[in-house]
């Protein structure tokens, strides 16, 4: 029996990581994508190191068609993701009235365009298998905006409204759509650590954190 696989955009050494451990202790491969090429291959290092299935693939996910070319291949190569967690986020100091206008745009195709994107890269298929789950890192800016990180906060409510959108559009599709909404600064060995909330979303994934959003605060 093929092991169901997991897919994760924006893919570093924090959440992202802790959630393809979780994952990976449940039975799951793991693919990790991301734009730096040399830290996929550390965390792949690691995770071949504990005996983990995985894969990696080197992408700007600001660049659509090559957020498209990079599924094909995930697809081809590894099979169809059972899972989507989507990760990538541009987080970059700027409060509105310097925000500019180009450097918005750029943030936006990262934070929220190329979530939007690999949502739809991987719907088809769950439709068909009438199961599947789809997973976005938020944070807590999407309920508080904070002035001096103006385009995180605009990145994460489009996130939390994609979520609920999405949910809204497969109801009664099998696909199960959530966000964790972290509230708090992500750090080690804090109740705000990486593998703590990695459990929340595993929790929205085998349906014990109902509904769509879950707040960890």
């Amino acid at each position: 029996m093929e092991k169901p696989i997991i897919i994760i955009v924006g893919a570093g050494p924090g959440i992202s990581f802790n959630v393809a451990k979780k994952f990976a202790t449940e039975s799951y491969r793991v693919v990790l994508i991301s734009r730096n090429a040399d830290k996929l291959q550390k965390l792949s290092d690691i995770l071949t190191s504990e005996n983990v299935e995985n894969s990696y693939y080197s992408c700007d996910v600001s660049n659509n068609l090559e957020l498209e070319n990079t599924f094909k291949k995930v697809k081809s190569e590894v099979g169809i993701p059972d899972t989507l967690l989507y990760n990538a986020a541009v987080i970059r100091k700027e409060v509105p009235t310097k925000q500019e206008y180009n450097s918005l745009v750029d943030d936006f195709k990262v934070n929220i365009a190329g979530a939007v994107l690999s949502c739809q890269l991987v719907v088809p298929e769950m439709k068909k298998k009438k199961k599947g789950t789809i997973l976005l890192t938020g944070g807590g800016l999407a309920l508080k905006p904070y002035f001096e990180y103006t385009s995180l906060a605009i990145g994460k409510a489009g996130i939390r409204s994609l979520a609920f959108c999405l949910a809204q559009e497969l109801k009664g599709s099998g696909i199960k759509v959530g966000t964790v909404t972290i509230a708090g600064h992500v750090k080690e060995g804090t109740h705000f650590s990486p593998d703590k909330i990695a459990e929340e979303f595993w929790k929205i994934h085998t349906g014990k954190n109902k509904g769509v959003e879950y707040i960890y605060q």
